[in-house]
């Protein structure tokens, strides 16, 4: 868990040599280095303060954090709440599909880790007999052809897809090119999928009828977009390549309670006003945004943007349609 292959410590330890060197570093500053996310980057910043008790601080004038004692030092990061959570559910994993020997080898990774700790100081197997999970989402993943998907992806293979999505296509439709990504967003396996006619497609899996290797590269036509905004990767932006908005959603309670738990968005804001929710998150405003305000019911107050305002009515007229008497 300390070595320099953890991405975690690798990062951790980048941030406080640019404190000692007093750089005001930032989330920006982790991004350029380690090439992570902006959600990531701010993670590590709260996790450092939080679970690891650096003493640091935002320099508004520098843009920045600073060390309040020049003298703190931290040679060696043990592993936190994240790490042994992680390390906890592939027992858990190994259990399910009865790999005695992965249970072995975690064991034992569990007890270099706790070590040091004197909170998780209890064997894995006593651990595992007190915790229950559903864990069917593993072969729901491996049955998309997961493990294909990523091989195509590595490997620059040129491939040819059969794909019908129920929300878009009456017949299948043919795709050739390549795999560029793969994504687990929500429980569903998105690809990232570059197009010979030019565009950047965002294929769920699941609805990926079928897939083969070609035998010859396809002529590819100049991309229609150059750089392609990887929103998509935040779970809402994952149906196409249109624009992101801010959507605004605000809850009653006692549903607001409820949903303020709950992480839709890796970028999401929640406030409060008095005891209402409001949610704030960038968005396409698609079918699957949809779905997820309808699913809050009669405890919605309001939402933004007008187009998503139009989108609900037309659902929600279909519905009361649909049962009328």
């Amino acid at each position: 868990m300390n070595s320099d292959a953890s991405a975690f410590v690798r990062r951790a330890r980048f941030f406080l040599a640019q404190l000692k060197n007093n750089n005001f570093p930032n989330t920006t500053t982790i991004q350029k280095f380690d090439g992570c996310s902006k959600p990531t980057a701010a993670r590590l910043i709260e996790r450092l303060q939080s679970e690891y008790f650096f003493p640091i601080e935002f320099d508004a004038s520098q843009r920045g954090y600073r060390l309040r004692d020049q003298n703190f030092t931290c040679e060696f990061l043990p592993p936190g709440k994240d790490e042994l959570s992680a390390l906890f559910l592939v027992c858990q994993l190994a259990e399910t599909i009865g790999a005695d020997d992965i249970k072995s080898a975690v064991a034992s990774l569990w007890n270099s880790a706790v070590s040091s700790s004197r909170v998780h100081s209890h064997d894995i197997s006593a651990l595992s007999r007190r915790f229950s999970a559903d864990v069917t989402a593993v072969s729901t993943i491996a049955d998309t052809g997961v493990l294909s998907l990523l091989h195509y992806a590595a490997e620059g293979t040129p491939v040819d897809i059969s794909y019908k999505s129920p929300w878009r296509h009456p017949e299948p439709r043919r795709y050739q090119g390549y795999i560029e990504r793969v994504h687990l967003s929500d429980g569903s396996v998105y690809v990232l999928f570059g197009s010979s006619d030019g565009r950047t497609l965002v294929l769920n899996a699941s609805f990926i009828k079928s897939i083969s290797k070609l035998d010859l590269p396809p002529a590819m036509l100049p991309r229609q977009v150059k750089d392609m905004d990887l929103s998509w990767l935040d779970g809402f932006g994952v149906w196409a390549n249109q624009e992101i908005q801010q959507v605004i959603i605000k809850i009653a309670p006692p549903a607001a309670e409820f949903y303020a738990i709950q992480l839709w968005h890796a970028e999401q804001s929640d406030t409060w006003e008095e005891e209402v929710l409001v949610r704030s998150l960038p968005a396409m405003i698609s079918p699957e945004i949809v779905r997820r305000v309808l699913s809050i019911g009669r405890h919605v107050i309001s939402v933004e943007p007008i187009e998503l305002k139009r989108l609900l009515q037309e659902e929600i007229s279909s519905l009361v349609a649909t049962f009328k008497d």
